[in-house]
């Protein structure tokens, strides 16, 4: 297989899988844009479109405290600042669709000279 078609049947296999998952994926990018988001991640998030951040229709809280959480400290949002943190959260998210209780997990990834280009956030 040439290069330029092996990196393609790579991207559809990682997609092909992250849409099988029973949980929410989302990748974000270093800049906080959005990659990927997976099947389950939009059913849990909401739908937003690749123009809009994927909790823009979304009110968050958190579940222990009740207080209402800026998208900007999300898990996956700190996971690209403090990664050395564990970036995990439990979240009530109410949007048109009502309210849903989440566990949310975060962590970066890595480029291989060890730079965060990327973090990747599980919800179920």
């Amino acid at each position: 297989m040439a290069r330029k078609q092996l990196a393609n049947y790579h991207k559809h296999f990682l997609n092909d899988l992250l849409e099988l998952l029973p949980v929410g994926v989302i990748i974000i990018d270093e800049r906080g844009g959005t990659i990927h988001i997976n099947s389950a991640a939009k059913r849990i998030w909401g739908d937003s479109g690749p123009a809009h951040p994927f909790w823009a229709r979304v009110e968050m809280k958190s579940l222990p405290t009740g207080d209402r959480i800026d998208p900007s400290n999300l898990a996956v949002m700190r996971a690209l600042i403090n990664p050395d943190n564990p970036c995990d959260e439990e979240l009530e998210l109410v949007s048109g669709d009502g309210t849903y209780c989440v566990q949310n997990s975060a962590a970066p990834i890595r480029d291989p000279a060890g730079n965060i280009i990327a973090a990747v956030s599980v919800s179920r």
